[in-house]
């Protein structure tokens, strides 16, 4: 019993060190795709996962904030002593902003071509009411199929 809370516990610290949102202190975020200014390595409707780094380098693929709001997500195609320079990859100009690791968010570590399409069309109430549905009737009969334990 011990053995088993401690790796529950290893297993929670881990997913929280490695796998945790953002929002909550971990090193994940995701960003919607919106635009052309990352084509034809993103398109509109790309979901963009994103791993916080203490260091950036040139090549990557990051989401930052904007001074003047916003997100924008991009590639370093410089790394100066005052900060990273930015370039969209269907763009002729460099990016107008110099930011340090403070206003990134993370570097790209996969992405979802058109998440965007499929949650559309999962988040439709019919379909979503049918999903919550065969999830309920699966879960129920493999309740159903396990065997009741004996006092």
């Amino acid at each position: 019993m011990a053995l088993q809370a401690a790796v529950g516990a290893a297993l929670v610290l881990a997913w929280f060190s490695f796998l945790a949102p953002r929002a909550v202190g971990g090193p994940i975020s995701v960003i919607w795709v919106s635009g052309f200014s990352m084509q034809p390595t993103l398109h509109t409707g790309d979901l963009a996962v994103l791993y916080e780094r203490d260091r950036y380098h040139v090549g990557d693929i990051v989401a930052f904030d904007i001074p003047e709001g916003g997100t924008v997500i991009h590639r370093i195609v410089e790394v100066r002593p005052e900060g990273y320079v930015f370039q969209g990859d269907n763009r002729e100009r460099l990016d107008p902003w110099l930011l340090d690791e403070g206003a990134i968010h993370g570097r790209q570590v996969f992405a979802v071509p058109q998440a965007a399409q499929v949650m559309g069309v999962l988040g439709r109430p019919p379909i979503l009411a049918a999903l919550v549905a065969a999830s309920v009737f699966f879960f129920s009969l493999h309740s159903w199929g396990t065997p009741a334990r004996r006092s």
